[in-house]
């Protein structure tokens, strides 16, 4: 666990840092709690014996930035809105056992770029039909 906190995972310097207990561990990493135990890996399965000595610790860093571009007056009266969307997520689950890494696992997205469109052909007035609305 030394060697963890040395690449910057310690839950208390390390900002959002998750501590999960047994049945969250076990949830977060086993799709289906009905699974065959050959199928579970070694350090989950030491895990869910290990019960209160468990420990998982799960970072999910990211930078996500949003930016509208286009015609500003189309944006403003809600005729046009184009807003892309930029960035980076990564996601790193570390499972513990007295002291001891016994499972990893980690994803994510290393480059992220979309783009939402939206038109609304009435503008203002397209939302305005949902107000209106009179209920029975």
């Amino acid at each position: 666990m030394q060697t963890v906190r040395k690449l910057g995972f310690d839950p208390y310097k390390t900002a959002n840092m998750k501590v999960l207990n047994q049945a969250q561990v076990v949830n977060a990493v086993l799709p289906s709690p009905l699974q065959s135990p050959a199928t579970i890996p070694k350090g989950i399965s030491d895990c869910m014996r290990m019960q209160d000595g468990c420990v998982g610790y799960l970072m999910e860093p990211s930078k996500i930035d949003q930016k509208r571009e286009g015609n500003f007056l189309l944006d403003f009266l809600n005729f046009k809105r184009n807003t892309v969307t930029t960035g980076w997520k990564f996601s790193a689950l570390i499972v513990v056992i007295d002291g001891t890494v016994v499972y990893k696992q980690w994803d994510g997205q290393p480059k992220i770029e979309t783009t939402d469109a939206r038109t609304n052909p009435l503008g203002p007035l397209q939302s305005m039909g949902e107000t209106l609305k009179v209920s029975p």
